[in-house]
């Protein structure tokens, strides 16, 4: 699943091979994964989402309004959408 090690270290990489701040790349994975919530519960409004990676152990928090997201079972299989 998802191995804050790893993560930490892909964020580590690409900045010193890519001269990338280390926040900029925190943001924008924070973005992605806030991004890929959103579309899987098909709102209307993505601001209830809020992701937020901890930047020394890489653990990734989310939350849904008031709901806190389980991040590892949502990795391995996305909620669907309600059919139409």
């Amino acid at each position: 699943m998802i191995n804050g090690a790893e993560l930490l270290r892909g964020v580590d990489y690409v900045n010193r091979e890519k001269n990338v701040s280390k926040e900029v790349i925190f943001s924008a994975i924070e973005k992605a994964v806030r991004l890929a919530i959103h579309k899987s519960f098909d709102d209307e409004d993505d601001t209830n989402v809020e992701v937020v990676i901890d930047r020394t152990s890489g653990e990734i928090a989310a939350r849904r309004g008031e709901v806190v997201l389980d991040v590892e079972s949502w990795a391995a299989s996305p909620p669907r959408p309600p059919s139409r």
